[in-house]
């Protein structure tokens, strides 16, 4: 070995063995600080797991109907100073509280949730869409259509984005629209109950009875427990004259 390898392994030996010593000798201070890493890290381990656990239990709550259990477990993250978030994070779980304050007809607070989760991060497709959503139920249809639209930009097999925006189409009177979106939903989803459902009333705006039928038969197949869309049925073989299938 060359001279000045040997000693530059030999300086790294020594300062090797000079870091050990320093260990030995301060060992109950290296114990304490890495004591203090360990419980630390576990703080923050523990606080992770308990946002986790809050995002899917209010989750599971929101779809049970449990809208005042959703929307606390959702604001404890937000304000949970033990687990700071990222802009990502705080999007998504602003996102998540306003879908809360929506179903809890709070519709301003849910637009000033959905609002800051847009500019958080622009690119959170359900932000878009929960925002559509808040301004359909304020009889916003045209503006709720802009955010529809952005969501389906982002994500362009959003379904439900798809659905809402037909039904938007709807009210402000787009008809060709309306039935392109629900079109364009059985294509991702053939079987989707809401968009036979929405299709069958289209047909029988237009009077085109036998289109009317064909969707809510199919509605029938993939929800057969939902009676109303019998009614509806047995009411347009009524006014085709078939009564004795009505």
């Amino acid at each position: 070995m060359p001279e000045s390898g040997f000693k530059k392994e030999l300086l790294w030996i020594v300062g090797v063995k000079r870091i050990i010593e320093t260990m030995i000798k301060h060992q109950p201070v290296m114990y304490m600080i890495s004591a203090l890493l360990f419980g630390f890290f576990v703080m923050i381990e523990d606080a992770r797991a308990d946002t986790e656990s809050d995002i899917r239990i209010g989750l599971e709550a929101l779809n049970d109907g449990q809208y005042e259990t959703a929307f606390r477990l959702f604001n404890n993250v937000l304000e949970n100073p033990e687990h700071p978030l990222n802009d990502e994070e705080k999007s998504l779980y602003l996102t998540y509280r306003g879908a809360s304050y929506i179903l809890l007809n709070q519709l301003e607070k849910a637009l000033a949730d959905l609002g800051e989760a847009i500019q958080f991060n622009p690119r959170e497709a359900r932000a878009h869409y929960r925002y559509g959503q808040a301004l359909m139920d304020l009889e916003k249809s045209g503006e709720a259509i802009l955010h529809f639209d952005r969501a389906l930009e982002l994500k362009p097999d959003y379904l439900e984005a798809l659905l809402d925006r037909a039904v938007a189409y709807k009210r402000v009177g787009d008809t060709v629209r309306e039935l392109e979106d629900l079109k364009a939903a059985l294509a991702i989803d053939r079987k989707n109950f809401p968009a036979h459902l929405n299709l069958g009333m289209y047909y029988l705006k237009l009077k085109n009875y036998e289109a009317a039928i064909k969707n809510l038969d199919l509605c029938i197949q993939y929800r057969p427990n939902v009676s109303f869309v019998y009614v509806l049925r047995g009411a347009i073989y009524e006014i085709q004259g078939q009564t004795e299938k009505a």
